[in-house]
């Protein structure tokens, strides 16, 4: 069972919102949050949706702006709380790394073709 704090506050016009997760189970659970107001999460995240790994025992701390006032209630909840195995799952794992590819000749190694249009000092 996941318990989620929140504290804000007001800079220039948009509200800091400080979430902090707490596992008090014996298993990593996976949070997802979100915000009923306008919410600016990081890019990683179009959904407007956070989602928090939170391991056994542990606090875990995460946030996002918004333009909602400090005092807008909530300004954050805690939408699903499951259970996460041990190990990661491979899918996951690999949607998490998103777009990002290495370049070819460190896949491939020196063999790689002439056409290689990798920098010299990935040689």
């Amino acid at each position: 069972m996941l318990t989620l704090t929140t504290t804000a506050t007001r800079e220039h016009g948009r509200t800091f919102v400080t979430c902090r997760l707490t596992n008090a189970g014996e298993e990593p659970r996976l949070a997802a949050l979100s915000s009923p107001h306008d919410a600016v999460t990081p890019s990683e995240h179009p959904e407007g949706t956070l989602r928090v790994r939170v391991p056994a025992g542990a606090t875990v701390g995460t946030g996002f702006t918004t333009a909602a006032p400090p005092d807008a209630e909530p300004l954050a909840t805690l939408d699903s709380d499951e259970p996460l195995p041990d190990s990661p799952d491979p899918a996951r794992l690999l949607d998490a790394l998103g777009a990002s590819r290495p370049p070819r000749r460190a896949l491939v190694g020196p063999a790689s073709p002439s056409d290689s249009v990798a920098p010299e000092w990935l040689s």
